[in-house]
C-alpha cells in the first residue's frame, strides 16, 4: 500500500513538472513572437509572407500600391479638390479625340479608375524631377520665397516687377476688370496674393534661383484695347485708360528693352518665361521676338505657326462677361425639376456681321430665323455693351437648354464661358476652336460639337439638338455644375478650384520640356529642331550629296 501511494505521488509530481515545463515553453514562444520584430526587423515576416504569395497576388498587390500612390500624391497637391471627381484619361487630351481630332486627354483610366485632380498631367507628375535639377525635390515655398519645406510640390514662379505703366496702371480703374480680357489681371493677382494659405498650385518666389518659370506681368490685352477707343465696349475708354491711351506699341518696345537687361532673360532667351496674350492681338509687335517663351493665350488665329503651338503654350479661358449663376441657386437649377423652365431650345446673342470664319453666324441666323423655340438676336449696339443687355442675356441663358457658340473674327470668344457659368449647354460651331484645359476636362460631357459644314445644312442642327433626351440634358447640366468653377477667375483664397489653378497645372506640365530646351541652349545646339532630313542644311545632307545607294 505504501509502495502504491508512493508511486502515485511520484507520478503526480512528474505530471506537474511536465505541465510546468509546457507552460514555460508556451510563455517563451509568446515572448519570442512579441519581441521578434524588435530583434530582427519586421521585414522578415514580410519576406516570408511574400514567398507564400502567388505571382498573380504579388502583381495585383503592386498594381494596387501604384494606384494608391497615384491617388495620394498627385501633380501639385493632396487629394482631389475637384467636385464630383473629374476623371482623367491616359496621356491624350480626350476632348479633342471626342471632337474627331488626333489629340486626347485625361478623363479616367483604362479600367475606369479616377485620377487625382491634382495628379499627373500627360502621365507625368511634376514631382518626378531629375535629381539635381533646379528646384529639385518635393518642396513648397513660402509666398516670399524665403523658405521651402518638404511637402507636396508647387510650381515656383518668379514675378518680375515691371514699371507700373506696363502692368498695374492698366487696372487702376475698377471698370477695367469687367471685360473678357481682364483674365490677365486675375492671373496676375493669383501670384501676388498676400495670403500664404492659398490652395493655388503655384507659389511666388523672391529668389530667381528657385524659380521654375519667370512671369512677365505685361498687360498686353489692356494695352491693345487702350490703343483704340473702338475696342472698348463695356465702359468709357478715357476713364479706364487715361494717360496710357495709344501707347501700346511704345510700351511693347520698352518692355523688350527692359527684359534685355534682366539676367534670367539673357540666360534663357525667354525659354522659361511666361507672357499673357489673352486678347488675340496682345503683344502683336513682339510675339516673334518673344516666341521662345510660354504664352497664356485664348486663340491662335492671329499668330504665326513659328510663334505659338499647342505643345509650348497654354490655352486659357476668357473672363466671362455675363454674370455667373449665383451659387446658392445653381444646384436647384441643375435638378430635374428645373427642366420644365427651359422653354428655349437654342439661344444666341451677338454680332451677326462677321467676315471670314465668322460668316457662319449670318448663315445660322438666316437658317434658324423661323424656328419657334430658338432665339438668335443681333447685338450690334455701336460697340457699347450695357448692363441691361448683359442682365437680359443672363436671364435668357438660364431659360435655354443650349447656347450657340459660332466662330466670329476668331474661333474663340467669351460666349462659351458665359454659357458654362450659367449652366447652358454650349453648342460649338467653330471648327478651329482650341479649348482650355482640354487634357484635364472632357468637354463632350457638357458640350455639343457640330461641324460648320453640317450646322449650315437645313434642319441638321435643330434635329441634332431635339433628339437629345431630357436625361442627357440633365446629366450635362449637372456636369456643368461640377466644372463651372474651373472657368471662374477668382481671388486665390476664395475657393479651392479656379481657372487660375488649372492654368498653373498646365504650365507645370510644360516644365520638363522647358528644362530640355534650356539644356539644349546651354550646349549651344545648332538649331531649335532636331536634325531631321528636312532640317539639315543641304551641304550636310547625306542624301542630297549623291551618296545614297540601295545596295
Amino acid at each position: 500500500m505504501q509502495s502504491s501511494a508512493f508511486l502515485s505521488k511520484a507520478e503526480s509530481r512528474k505530471g506537474a513538472t511536465r505541465s510546468s515545463r509546457f507552460g514555460l515553453l508556451l510563455f517563451a514562444l509568446l515572448c519570442l513572437a512579441l519581441t521578434w520584430p524588435l530583434l530582427f526587423g519586421e521585414y522578415q515576416f514580410k519576406i516570408q509572407f511574400d514567398v507564400w504569395q502567388t505571382p498573380e497576388i504579388r502583381f495585383l498587390k503592386q498594381v494596387n500600391e501604384h494606384k494608391q500612390a497615384q491617388t495620394e500624391g498627385g501633380l501639385l497637391g493632396a487629394k482631389s479638390d475637384i467636385p464630383g471627381g473629374v476623371k482623367w484619361h491616359g496621356s491624350v487630351p480626350h476632348g479633342r479625340k471626342d471632337r474627331g481630332e488626333k489629340l486626347g486627354g485625361c478623363a479616367g483610366g483604362l479600367n475606369g479608375e479616377e485620377c487625382n485632380s491634382d495628379g499627373a498631367i500627360n502621365g507625368r507628375a511634376l514631382s518626378e524631377r531629375p535629381q539635381g535639377a533646379t528646384g529639385g525635390g518635393q518642396e513648397v515655398c513660402q509666398v516670399d520665397g524665403s523658405a521651402c519645406k518638404g511637402v507636396q510640390e508647387k510650381l515656383r514662379v518668379f514675378v518680375y516687377e515691371l514699371p507700373a505703366n506696363m502692368s498695374t496702371d492698366f487696372y487702376k480703374h475698377p471698370s477695367a476688370m469687367q471685360g473678357s480680357n481682364s483674365a490677365e489681371w486675375w492671373i496676375y493677382r493669383d501670384l501676388v496674393r498676400l495670403r500664404p494659405d492659398s490652395t493655388s498650385p503655384a507659389v511666388r518666389v523672391s529668389d530667381p534661383a528657385q524659380a521654375d518659370v519667370f512671369f512677365v506681368p505685361f498687360m498686353g490685352s489692356q494695352a491693345f484695347l487702350c490703343a483704340d477707343s473702338a475696342q472698348y465696349t463695356l465702359v468709357d475708354h478715357a476713364d479706364v485708360c487715361g494717360e496710357l491711351k495709344g501707347k501700346n506699341h511704345q510700351l511693347q518696345e520698352e518692355l523688350h528693352t527692359w527684359l534685355a537687361q534682366q539676367e534670367p532673360w539673357r540666360r534663357s532667351g525667354g525659354v522659361d518665361h511666361v507672357f499673357m496674350l489673352v486678347h488675340p492681338l496682345a503683344l502683336d509687335r513682339k510675339r516673334t521676338d518673344f516666341r521662345q517663351a510660354l504664352f497664356l493665350l485664348t486663340d491662335f488665329a492671329q499668330a504665326w505657326s513659328w510663334e505659338v503651338s499647342l505643345t509650348k503654350d497654354v490655352v486659357v479661358p476668357y473672363m466671362h462677361v455675363v454674370e455667373s449663376l449665383p451659387r446658392g441657386v445653381a444646384a436647384d437649377m441643375a435638378s430635374s425639376a428645373y427642366l420644365r423652365n427651359l422653354t428655349t431650345l437654342l439661344f444666341f446673342t451677338g454680332n451677326l456681321q462677321r467676315l471670314g470664319m465668322g460668316a457662319v453666324r449670318k448663315q445660322l441666323a438666316d437658317l434658324l430665323a423661323d424656328a419657334p423655340d430658338v432665339i438668335i438676336r443681333s447685338a450690334n449696339t455701336g460697340n457699347v455693351v450695357t448692363s441691361d443687355l448683359l442682365s437680359r442675356t443672363a436671364d435668357e441663358m438660364r431659360r435655354s437648354r443650349f447656347c450657340l457658340h459660332p466662330a466670329g473674327d476668331t474661333p474663340s470668344s467669351s460666349r462659351i464661358f458665359d454659357a458654362i457659368v450659367n449652366l447652358c449647354i454650349p453648342v460649338v460651331v467653330s471648327d478651329d476652336l482650341e479649348l482650355p484645359f482640354e487634357d484635364q476636362l472632357d468637354y463632350s460631357e457638357f458640350s455639343v460639337f457640330v461641324k460648320e459644314r453640317d450646322a449650315v445644312q437645313p434642319g441638321v442642327l435643330l434635329q441634332r439638338l431635339r433628339t437629345i433626351s431630357d436625361e442627357t440634358v440633365l446629366r450635362m447640366r449637372q456636369k456643368l455644375l461640377e466644372v463651372r468653377d474651373y472657368f471662374e477667375y477668382s481671388e486665390p483664397w476664395s475657393r479651392r478650384v479656379s481657372a487660375q489653378s488649372l492654368i498653373w497645372r498646365e504650365v507645370a506640365a510644360r516644365v520638363p520640356s522647358i528644362r530640355l530646351r534650356m539644356a539644349r541652349k546651354r550646349r549651344e545646339a545648332p538649331q531649335e529642331q532636331p536634325a531631321t532630313m528636312d532640317n539639315l542644311r543641304p551641304e550636310r545632307n547625306f542624301h542630297l550629296n549623291g551618296n545614297w545607294s540601295d545596295s
